[in-house]
C-alpha cells in the first residue's frame, strides 16, 4: 500500500482526495501489520511532493441511503444507479432519474456531496440505462446547477415541505413533488422578500404574505410566504424556486 500511495502521490500531479475503501474493519490499535501501515499515511503524504488536503470525508455511513439529519463533519453519500457497484449483466434494478435527482437535492440540502457510481463494461462503454440517467442529469444541471454548486443548507425542515439550499440572500426551494395551487414557506422575514421566480426563468411569480395580527405591527415580522403556481404548466422534472431576500425592503413601503 505504501508503494502504491507513493507512486500515486508522486507521479500524477495534484491530488485532491485520498479515498480509502474498507478501513472500518479494524482500528489502529488492533495491532495488525496492515493497520500499523495505515497510521503512517499522513506522514507519507507530507513526505511526497504533491499537496493533498488533510480534511477527512465521512462516506460510510451513509452509503446507499440518505442520513435523517445533516452530519457535523464533511460527508458524502455514495449511491449506485443500479443494484451493484460494478457492471453486472442483467442488472434490472436501476433507479429512476427522478429518484436520483431527489437524492441529489436532499443530500445537498443537508450539506453533503453525492457520489453517484457508474459501472462501465469491460470496454469502458456504459449501459443504455446509465446513459439515459446521466444525460437527464446533465440536462437538469444545465438549468439548475446554481442551486447545487457552492451552496449551503437552506431552511429548517418545518419551514418548507422539501429540500432547500441557499447562497447569500437567495433561497432555493426544490419541488420533488409537483406543487398544486401554491408553494408555502413558513417562518421567513416576509417584508424582506423581493422576488420569487423559477430558476432559469426571469418571469416573476406572484406571491403574498400572512402573519399573525400581533406580528404585522413589527418592524421585521416573520410569517408565511405563499407563492402562486396555479398558472404554471405541469413539469416533467424537479422544479427549483428562487426566493430573493433584500433586508433593505423593510425600510420601504409596507406591503402586508
Amino acid at each position: 500500500m505504501r508503494d502504491q500511495l507513493t507512486e500515486l502521490l508522486t507521479w500524477y500531479g495534484p491530488i485532491d482526495l485520498l479515498w480509502f475503501d474498507g478501513e472500518w474493519e479494524r482500528t489502529p490499535r488492533s495491532g495488525t501489520r496492515r493497520d500499523s501501515h495505515g497510521t503512517s499515511v499522513p506522514s507519507l503524504r507530507r513526505s511526497c511532493s504533491t499537496t493533498v488536503s488533510s480534511a477527512s470525508v465521512t462516506t460510510a455511513p451513509p452509503e446507499q441511503y440518505i442520513p435523517p439529519q445533516p452530519l457535523a463533519e464533511t460527508w458524502e453519500c455514495c449511491m449506485t444507479m443500479g443494484e451493484y457497484w460494478s457492471h453486472v449483466p442483467g442488472d434490472e434494478k436501476y433507479k429512476s432519474t427522478h429518484e436520483i435527482l431527489r437524492t441529489l437535492v436532499e443530500v445537498v440540502s443537508k450539506g453533503g456531496n453525492l457520489l453517484l457510481n457508474v459501472g462501465p463494461r469491460a470496454d469502458g462503454s456504459l449501459t443504455s440505462e446509465a446513459e439515459v440517467i446521466l444525460s437527464a442529469l446533465a440536462e437538469w444541471m444545465t438549468d439548475n446547477s446554481e442551486a447545487v454548486h457552492g451552496v449551503e443548507p437552506g431552511l429548517e425542515a418545518w419551514q418548507y415541505y422539501g429540500p432547500t439550499t441557499k447562497r447569500g440572500d437567495r433561497v432555493y426551494l426544490f419541488a420533488p413533488d409537483e406543487p398544486r395551487d401554491a408553494v408555502i414557506v413558513r417562518g421567513i422575514p416576509v417584508r424582506q422578500v423581493a422576488s420569487v421566480r423559477l430558476l432559469g426563468d426571469d418571469a416573476p411569480l406572484p406571491f403574498t404574505f400572512r402573519t399573525t395580527l400581533e406580528d404585522i405591527q413589527l418592524y421585521d415580522p416573520s410569517g408565511e410566504l405563499r407563492i402562486d403556481v396555479s398558472a404554471l404548466p405541469e413539469a416533467d422534472t424537479i422544479r427549483v424556486f428562487c426566493v430573493d431576500l433584500d433586508p433593505g425592503l423593510i425600510q420601504g413601503e409596507d406591503r402586508l
